[in-house]
């Protein structure tokens, strides 16, 4: 599992559940399409807006969220990119991450560390 917590903006009384989101590591892309509750899950991924209210809004422009990618093709590709070791205790990485909220597109270098098995 790659679970990862953050932050992106977002306009003002964003509505959690009329937008897909959309994350990319390297080649690998899950797309989300969260509930009024602000969850979305897939196979092998799973999506929650954290500070959206009951109605599925987030206020102030900024939205938390988790995310946990899981299985093998998220593995894979951390190994494609050359970033995995094929055991545990390795050094935190840096994963280059896309995260797209409707059209607005942010970038970033997430950091992880590769724990079990």
């Amino acid at each position: 599992e790659i679970k990862l917590a953050g932050v992106v903006t977002v306009f003002n009384a964003f509505s959690v559940f009329t937008q897909a989101i959309q994350v990319r590591i390297g080649q690998t892309t899950v797309t989300f399409k969260p509930d009024r509750k602000g969850v979305a899950q897939t196979e092998n991924a799973t999506f929650k807006a954290i500070n959206a209210s009951a109605y599925g809004v987030v206020y102030g422009s900024l939205m938390e969220f988790e995310l946990t990618l899981r299985g093998a093709d998220w593995l894979a590709e951390l190994r494609r990119l050359g970033l995995v070791e094929t055991r545990a205790g390795t050094a935190p990485l840096a994963v280059p991450l896309t995260l797209r909220v409707g059209n607005a597109e942010h970038t970033t270098t997430a950091p992880i560390k590769l724990t079990g098995k």
